[in-house]
């Protein structure tokens, strides 16, 4: 159901750098389809094609999905529950 997924990052700022958005700093992980990043200036965001499990850059004023980081859970060894 989710085609494209934004995964946060950009190159809106240096093209070529990839960094997220929300702190600038580039990401550990690549995940980059063989041909790709190819847009240049018109495609600044880089989206996760989820029927091909690899990244491409796509237009920023695309609409589409997108992932958001939250708190890691975690589970406490006296209980079943995750806290």
């Amino acid at each position: 159901r989710y085609g494209h997924v934004w995964l946060g990052l950009t190159d809106v700022s240096r093209e070529g750098r990839y960094v997220y958005s929300s702190t600038g700093v580039k990401p550990r992980y690549l995940n980059w389809h063989r041909t790709e990043p190819a847009g240049g200036k018109g495609e600044n965001c880089a989206v996760l094609v989820t029927t091909q499990r690899a990244w491409h850059d796509y237009p920023c004023t695309s609409k589409m999905s997108y992932v958001c980081k939250k708190p890691e859970k975690r589970m406490d060894l006296n209980s079943n529950y995750c806290k």
